[in-house]
């Protein structure tokens, strides 16, 4: 059982601080088609973005409405680390995020678990600040309510081998692994600015990062993303390991760009949603 809460950050700039309000706004994102109630069997994976829900919700729903049509089960969210605080590798099992759908329940046995195979303590430090896993809580809240359980980590500074470890370790869990992330990041606020026709020419280079997720290239994949401005890359390439070890296929669902909403071509981020079955 947790011992004490990890606070919202997030919460009234990411997505609302008002309950009713959060649920309203992730109401809005269904009114097309409602999530399943009756469900079967369990997916594999995700890939979502992580950004303010004004932004990439409506791509990260698509990823949630095909996870509605399943059970849940321990919910493993890897997330970036952007605030560069605590541990490299940080799995926290001793503090229950909160959100303001209430409390998530953690899954200690497996945290002190995975804490021991990867040879690695406990960390709350690197959960205190970073916004990446919250972001997706009131999501897996909204579907699944109590049953929601998760194990909350962060990937830092990680060579690919212990990614590629801890994926073949999650891969024999019982467990849905979530890798929240972001695709590339363009403008001067990035200090990536390559593209002239950036709506074209940013979707046409993020492709090429999906096409290597899409046929589970690990290696391929992390190689790219460190030339890249992926925040969650190496999540990503933790992910990718896991469903290439239990022969997951991906399938794309939604791909799009803050410009959608902003109108703004300056400084760009582009989201994209996978599921993997």
């Amino acid at each position: 059982m947790a011992l004490f809460s990890r606070e919202m950050v997030a919460a009234g700039s990411f997505y609302p601080a008002n309950p009713e309000e959060l649920r309203e706004v992730i109401d809005d994102f269904y009114t097309a088609k409602r999530p399943y109630k009756k469900r079967e069997g369990f997916l594999q994976g995700m890939i979502v973005p992580h950004a303010g829900y004004v932004y990439s919700g409506r791509t990260a729903a698509k990823a949630f409405y095909e996870l509605s049509k399943h059970e849940a089960r321990t919910f493993v969210v890897l997330g970036p680390n952007h605030t560069g605080m605590g541990e490299d590798l940080s799995v926290m099992y001793n503090a229950a995020y909160k959100t303001p759908l209430g409390r998530v329940k953690i899954d200690a046995e497996l945290g002190r678990s995975v804490c021991k195979e990867m040879k690695v303590q406990n960390d709350f430090l690197a959960h205190s600040r970073e916004h990446s896993i919250e972001v997706q809580l009131p999501f897996l809240q909204y579907l699944f309510s109590d049953e929601v359980r998760v194990l909350p980590i962060i990937i830092g500074d990680v060579e690919i081998d212990e990614l590629k470890k801890l994926g073949k370790l999650l891969a024999d869990k019982d467990v849905t692994i979530i890798a929240s992330s972001d695709f590339t990041h363009h403008g001067s606020a990035y200090g990536y600015s390559p593209f002239q026709n950036v709506k074209l020419e940013l979707r046409e280079h993020d492709m090429k990062a999906i096409e290597l997720i899409q046929k589970l290239k690990v290696k391929e994949f992390h190689e790219l993303g460190r030339g890249s401005t992926i925040c969650g890359y190496k999540p990503i390439t933790c992910l990718l390991q896991a469903m290439k070890s239990r022969g997951a296929e991906a399938k794309f669902l939604e791909y799009s760009i803050s410009a959608d909403v902003t109108k703004d071509y300056e400084n760009v981020v582009a989201y994209a949603s996978l599921v993997f079955r």
